[in-house]
């Protein structure tokens, strides 16, 4: 049972880029194929991750003592929510500062030190995030 959690979420999402994949070969337009890839995908997730987390929290919630409030659920739910929230923030700062550092030192080497800056700033945003959410995980 273990391989088949482990294994079957990898075989059906490579199943779906390679029918994705197949559309387009076949003149599907890629916006078509993008969204049958993302559809595919939301059932994929649904399926395999969601779906047993349910039913885990359902045996889960029953086995639990009645004086556990709903204040660390929130809790673990706003940590999870800002490292996520941070990593987003994070990848579009280096998406948008590492090509224009790459620019700036392709015309000008002096100027590396200058951009690993901005990029490490962008970085930076992200080990923010991961920080505060380890800071509301201790507070649980």
């Amino acid at each position: 049972m273990e391989i088949f959690l482990i294994f079957f979420p990898f075989l059906f999402l490579f199943s779906s880029i390679f029918i994705c994949a197949h559309l387009v070969k076949n003149g599907k337009k890629p916006k078509q194929a993008l969204i049958t890839q993302i559809s595919l995908f939301a059932v994929i997730v649904f399926s395999f991750i969601a779906f047993p987390l349910i039913t885990f929290a359902e045996g889960a919630s029953k086995a639990v003592s009645s004086d556990v409030g709903m204040g660390k659920g929130v809790a673990l739910l706003a940590a999870a929510v800002v490292g996520g929230m941070f990593a987003i923030g994070g990848g579009i700062a280096v998406a948008a500062s590492a090509p224009a550092a790459i620019g700036a030192t392709a015309e000008d080497p002096k100027s590396f030190a200058k951009s690993l800056i901005f990029v490490a700033l962008g970085e930076a945003i992200t080990i923010f995030g991961v920080l505060l959410s380890f800071m509301l995980m201790n507070k649980v």
